[in-house]
């Protein structure tokens, strides 16, 4: 099997779902969506490289430890190609969009995007690539099984060979979906006190001048 190195880690393909490399990187990315300060995103290669006198044993622990980290997440875990397919999926994706774990593999995430934020999240990819940077907190609408629609924050980032080429992205997405309806109700009923205002302001206006 192919390896390929992830920021300074040697990894089999992301398909092996305990690897250490993989799962210490979807460590900090977890870390990520907890940093509500404001405070600078490590993200993915920042930091120490691991210890490699870390015995077999520990190992075995370590990665035991971060794939339940990774099958337990609410959020989703996912990795992908250069051209957008998946390589990996935690099991969260059959809840959150209700698309079968293992059948999804190989499949285009940009026909799962809204089709009117396509262009956008393709254009977002691509500036990506060729940066070798990863995204933060960037939010979209992705089409759920069903057809329903569901808001996801998602962050990234690269996923490199050991020629220090980009291969693709991995990262988490974070389903929002709740806070935002709750937002876009606000809106609207803020719209309609406005609106209310200035039918009252005009009714107002109107009897003065009759009178």
């Amino acid at each position: 099997m192919t390896k390929h190195k992830y920021r300074g880690y040697q990894m089999n393909h992301l398909e092996s779902k305990t690897k250490k490399e993989l799962i210490a990187e979807i460590e900090r990315l977890e870390k990520a969506f907890e940093n509500d300060d404001g405070g600078k995103f490590s993200g993915i290669g920042d930091g120490a490289d691991s210890d490699p006198a870390l015995t077999e044993k520990k190992l075995r622990e370590s990665e035991e430890k971060y794939r339940r980290l990774v099958e337990s997440t609410l959020d989703w875990v996912w990795a992908i190609d250069l051209q957008g397919c998946l390589t990996f999926s935690n099991s969260a994706i059959e809840t959150l969009l209700g698309y079968d774990m293992n059948g999804i593999m190989g499949y285009s995430t940009f026909n799962m995007v809204h089709p009117e934020e396509r262009e956008e999240s393709e254009a977002l990819f691509k500036s990506a690539g060729i940066r070798k940077r990863g995204w933060m907190n960037f939010t979209m609408r992705w089409l759920h099984k069903d057809g329903s629609l569901r808001y996801f924050e998602s962050t990234a980032q690269p996923i490199f060979d050991v020629k220090g080429e980009i291969i693709g992205f991995a990262g988490i997405d974070r389903d929002i979906t709740d806070r935002k309806q709750a937002e876009e109700q606000k809106d609207r009923l803020e719209q309609q006190l406005r609106q209310a205002q200035k039918m009252e302001a005009l009714g107002t206006l109107a009897g003065g001048i009759a009178h």
